[in-house]
């Protein structure tokens, strides 16, 4: 069953709209790329706290959906946050050009639909950037959850149940922890080493920087030359570094009863 969509708890969004109310008051106080020739000051606070909140629930939405979607392709969220931002920035562009205009009439003359657009993203980008970067750092409940839920105390508890009882290997995605079962796998929020710790009961070798795969799930090796990968139940293939290859073979994951397909190591 395919994890559920999270748009976020109801307090979660007041937490974000209060925000947004207050950086648009400021914004509007100081007025940038030359708000402040505009007036009066009280019209110009007004209009960057409207657009700032409806910056909050545009970009909000938007990125929840994208980074789910990117998730959901195996696709990690500093690759899928940009794109996101860029796509979002054109309806954000329309939105302030039209209030903009329809406020202060003689801003039309000196600005061009690519000004408006240059100007989201120049707002929004490093914004936004900040904004999923601080809720990665912050508290688990506030946490983005695109594939499942974020990190409690253990790793292993925030599996789902089918999941954790058939756990084949682990890899590193950023701040991200993929876990694999044969027939799917999720996202979580954590750091690898404490997802590394939560599987120490179990036999298993981290093959790799960003890899731990479980021993139980090991189906072959496949070695050319130097270069060795490990086939796992399911068919998902594992790097193996060169650190790694001496404690495979005191284990035995490289032994004569393990297929070697595609050559011997040297």
């Amino acid at each position: 069953m395919r994890d559920k969509l999270d748009l976020g708890s109801a307090a979660q969004w007041r937490r974000e709209l209060a925000a947004g109310l207050c950086l648009g008051l400021f914004v509007g106080l100081i007025g940038p790329f030359g708000a402040f020739l505009y007036g009066p000051t009280g019209l110009r606070m007004a209009y960057w706290a409207f657009t700032m909140v409806v910056g909050v629930i545009l970009y909000g939405l938007g990125l929840r959906l994208a980074l789910f979607a990117g998730a959901a392709i195996g696709q990690p969220p500093w690759f899928i946050l940009p794109l996101a931002v860029l796509v979002l920035c054109l309806p954000m562009s329309v939105l302030t050009a039209v209030t903009d205009t329809a406020l202060w009439p003689r801003v039309a003359h000196y600005m061009r639909p690519f000004d408006w657009y240059a100007e989201a993203v120049i707002i929004s980008l490093p914004l936004c950037c900040g904004y999923v970067w601080l809720k990665s750092r912050s508290a688990p409940k506030d946490a983005p959850s695109s594939e499942a839920p974020t990190m409690e105390a253990d790793f292993l508890a925030t599996l789902p149940l089918d999941i954790r009882e058939h756990l084949i290997c682990l890899q590193m995605e950023d701040h991200y922890v993929r876990a694999h079962s044969p027939q799917r796998s999720v996202m979580v929020l954590a750091p690898f080493h404490q997802a590394l710790a939560s599987v120490a009961h179990l036999e298993g070798v981290r093959t790799h920087r960003s890899w731990w795969a479980a021993r139980a799930a090991l189906r072959r090796a496949h070695i050319k030359g130097r270069s060795v990968e490990l086939e796992l139940e399911g068919g998902l293939r594992l790097p193996v570094s060169r650190t790694a290859l001496p404690l495979l073979r005191e284990r035995g994951w490289l032994a004569d009863d393990v297929a070697r397909q595609d050559g011997q190591v040297s």
